[in-house]
């Protein structure tokens, strides 16, 4: 019995009854280990490089369909 799975990558993970609840699960935890990856690099990197960091590695997880997820509530 498949408990998850993946469906044309719009709707990353859903469960036998089509609850995103592990859909977002997956999107913290992917958001959590890139906060802790550029924390880490923070006195390293300029204001800019840092902005350039959390659009590509925060803001693309969180923001991914964000059309469709609005259009479905």
């Amino acid at each position: 019995m498949v408990l998850t799975f993946k469906y044309l990558l719009l709707i990353r993970i859903i469960d036998e009854n089509f609850d995103l609840k592990p859909h977002f699960e997956h999107v913290r935890k992917k958001v959590c280990v890139n906060v802790g990856m550029i924390f880490k690099m923070r006195r390293l990197i300029t204001p800019h490089v840092l902005k350039l960091l959390i659009n590509a590695y925060v803001s693309s997880v969180t923001d991914y369909c964000l059309v469709v997820w609005i259009r479905r509530g």
